[in-house]
């Protein structure tokens, strides 16, 4: 039960530092950017959230949109050919 207690104590403080030391990391992240008009492929919405954090636009079909491996794969073959 102790522990059940200073595992949520642990993770509170972990999400909590990490939104701390995210918007720090992301400056960074944008200094060290050098291609500024990149292509990212991503079957969800994590891709977008990549370049929003980053402060670049993006023009993908797939915001706020899942697919499963299978259909992604076959949406890239289709696409890169």
């Amino acid at each position: 039960m102790v522990l059940k207690l200073v595992r949520r104590i642990l993770r509170a403080l972990n999400q909590r530092i990490h939104s701390m030391v995210r918007p720090f990391r992301m400056i960074r992240q944008k200094k060290l950017l050098q291609n500024r008009s990149l292509s990212l492929f991503s079957s969800n919405c994590v891709g977008c959230l990549m370049l929003h954090d980053l402060g670049m636009q993006y023009h993908s079909p797939f915001v706020n949109l899942f697919l499963n491996a299978k259909d992604f794969i076959k949406y890239l073959k289709n696409y890169l050919i």
